[in-house]
This record gives C-alpha cells, structure tokens and sequence, in this order.
C-alpha cells in the first residue's frame, strides 16, 4: 500500500494511494476546445492524460479526519470516460496508519462526485467510520435530489452512500466557510460542483490545504486563468493561493501524482511554480 506522511508539529497528514484514472482527450472534442488550456502540457507520450486518486487522512490532538473516502472496488463506481485502474483498497491504507475505522471522528467530503464519497460504505453495507460526524455540502445535496436536476440521475446512489441518519456522530450539511473542529476548516470553492469545498488543516508547523477537484493539474495552479473542463473559477482559485502564501503551507490535491502534495512559490503577476514534494 502506497501511504506517504508528513507532520506538520502536532498535525500528522497522510495521504493514501487508492488508484488512478486516465483518458484521452483526442477522444472527446469538445474538451479540446477549452482554452487557453494546452493539453499537450499534461499528456502522457502516448497522448493520455494520468490522474491519481489519493485519500487522506488528518490527525490532530483532539481528531482523527477522514477527506472523501474513496474505493474502486465497487462496480457502480464510475468516472465518466475515464478508465479507471484500481489501488489498494483503503482499509489496507488505515492499517499501515494504525486507524481504527470506528476511532475516526470526522469523514470530510469536499463534494458529491463519487470518487469522493464512494468509501463511505464498508462491505457489509454500514458505515465504514460508524462514529464519525460526517460533513457535505449543503448545496451538492439539495441539487442532486431535486427532480430534473442534470445530476437527478444519480440520487439513488447518492442516497445509499450517504444514508447518515443512523450514525451516532450523524451528518451535517454545510454552507459557505465553516468551522468544523479545532484546526480545521472548511472553505466554500464552488465549480467543479455547486457546493466545493477546500479543506484547511492548521498544525503548530503550517498549514495543508487538502484542494479536492479546485484543480486536476499542477498547471492550473500555476497559471489560474486557465481553465479546464471543470474548473473553478479563476478568482476562487486565487482566493485559495492567496491565502496559502500567509504562512507556510502544504497543497495537496485529489487527482494529482501520488501523493499529490506540493508547494506553490510566486514566479511572476498572478503566476506560481508548483513543485511536487
């Protein structure tokens, strides 16, 4: 199992390897007329486009938090045209951490997209974290379940996944920035869905921003007037990298190579270098 770790003084941050995503552009034209976005700056040398998946874990002094718990090994889990090639299961991932499922206080999906809550679920069909707070937003739900809504189709699941109620910690539905313990904080980062979210995880030693889909490549970050298919807007993205420059801070994003953490430095107006650590 592929689990990389940092800490950040009394902030442990984990990220886990649980697979990876590919597709070709060339296939889909209409994501070839995104501008000014260059596909051939992320492509592969055979012309596909890789994206890793990577969950991740966050203990402080008085929480352990799980950031959209995802697994590949259920067959109603899709990625649209994506092919998707599956890791380790995540459970392997919260033992080499030495995570009790049933010890995690907080499941924290940054949104509605399957790849982000489809590890909700354990085999059995319970909650794999039964005593966890789980915390949505707001926005993604109620537009998923409204009759007619581009996304209606997939209520169903959504429904069976994040069937909360019987959950000693319960679900909570969030809107705009939202403290959720000490330490951590949700920030409202519409696009990919309505409802997005960033997470800020504060320690004695810096700063990690867990972005979710805010961006799917490096090269969004680094220039964020360019947009991908399903990008946030450019001023959200500003707004984020803003505030990651206050003080030492670790990025770190779903789909980027694992594990997906780095850091952005200035290079020029409104432009950054990303390096992966």
């Amino acid at each position: 199992m592929a689990v990389a770790r940092r800490w950040l003084g009394d902030l442990e941050v984990a990220a886990l390897d649980v697979g990876t995503m590919h597709f070709r552009p060339s296939d889909n034209p209409a994501l070839l007329q995104c501008e000014p976005w260059s596909w051939d700056e992320i492509c592969e040398l055979d012309g596909r486009v890789v994206l890793g998946v990577n969950v991740v874990v966050a203990r402080t002094a008085t929480a352990t938090i799980v950031i959209d718990p995802c697994t590949f090994d259920d067959d109603s889990l899709t990625a649209g045209d994506a092919v998707v090639t599956p890791g380790p299961r995540m459970e392997t991932g919260l033992q080499a951490l030495g995570v009790d499922p049933g010890e995690v206080t907080h499941v924290l999906i940054t949104h509605t997209h399957e790849d982000h809550f489809s590890g909700v679920l354990g085999d059995d069909e319970g909650l794999r974290f039964p005593n966890a707070l789980h915390v949505l937003p707001e926005a993604d739900w109620r537009s998923i379940v409204v009759p007619g809504h581009p996304f209606a189709a997939s209520a169903d699941e959504l429904r069976r996944r994040l069937t909360l109620t019987g959950a000693p910690g319960g679900a909570l539905l969030v809107e705009g920035d939202h403290r959720v313990c000490d330490g951590v904080t949700l920030l409202s980062a519409p696009g990919e869905t309505e409802g997005h979210q960033v997470v800020r995880l504060q320690g004695s030693g810096g700063r990690v921003y867990v972005l979710g889909d805010l961006v799917h490549w490096p090269a969004e970050l680094e220039d964020p007037r360019r947009m991908g298919p399903t990008s946030s807007p450019t001023m959200i993205r500003r707004r984020i990298i803003d505030e990651t420059q206050e003080q030492p801070s670790t990025l770190l994003f779903t789909h980027g190579r694992f594990p997906g953490w780095g850091t952005l430095t200035p290079c020029g107006q409104d432009m950054w270098q990303w390096r992966y650590a």
